[in-house]
């Protein structure tokens, strides 16, 4: 059961625009949004993403650009004394009051050497941690393999869980091999992995 899916960054001028003005047109797409480089939009449109996918620091430029600055600093400070349960908050906040409360809303936080969060309209937070025994050598095109990773999976009718693992574990390799492109792991590869984990 083949999704239809619009990937959308800020490298592209006005995605807010894009954003607004698929979900009027062309309700049918679901908006993938990675809001990087970071700069602040308008709640509607934020209101508008079906699946939002961020870093740590992304998620809480979010949280500074729309709410006061005592509930960014509550935030900040739960993660001070306990770092994943501050990103899980983070990440339950923005699924219940930022995204869209579409049937295949999702929200995505990816946090480096921890791992990633994720949410669903249909699931509470979850965390999926990194490979074992990482020796990383060059981070360059973990974002991006991430991505391109989790797009793959959500479009072959992946759940949002399935896909978020797929990604993890594609990302970890990565990070472990020298350059941007040529450090993407083959389909193949990152599927021996999984199989090898179960």
């Amino acid at each position: 059961d083949l999704r239809h899916l619009v990937v959308l960054q800020h490298e592209i001028p006005e995605p807010g625009s894009i954003i607004l003005w698929l979900k009027r047109n062309n309700p049918k797409f679901e908006i993938v949004f990675n809001p990087s480089p970071f700069k602040p939009l308008q709640k509607d449109v934020w209101n508008s993403i079906d699946i939002l996918i961020v870093n740590e620091l992304e998620a809480l430029q979010i949280i500074e650009s729309l709410y006061s600055s005592d509930e960014y600093k509550k935030y900040q400070n739960i993660i001070e004394h306990d770092f994943l349960n501050g990103y899980r908050n983070i990440c339950e906040e923005l699924k219940e009051n930022i995204v869209c409360q579409s049937k295949k809303n999702g929200v995505i936080i990816t946090l480096g050497a921890k791992g990633a969060l994720y949410a669903s309209k249909n699931c509470t937070v979850s965390h999926v941690p990194c490979m074992d025994g990482i020796k990383v050598v060059d981070t360059t095109g973990a974002g991006d393999t991430f991505l391109g990773a989790l797009i793959t999976q959500l479009y072959q009718g992946g759940s949002l869980g399935e896909a978020v693992k797929f990604s993890t574990m594609a990302s970890s390799v990565a990070i472990q091999r020298s350059g941007a492109a040529e450090s993407i792991p083959h389909y193949t590869e990152v599927d021996a992995l999984i199989q090898e984990e179960c």
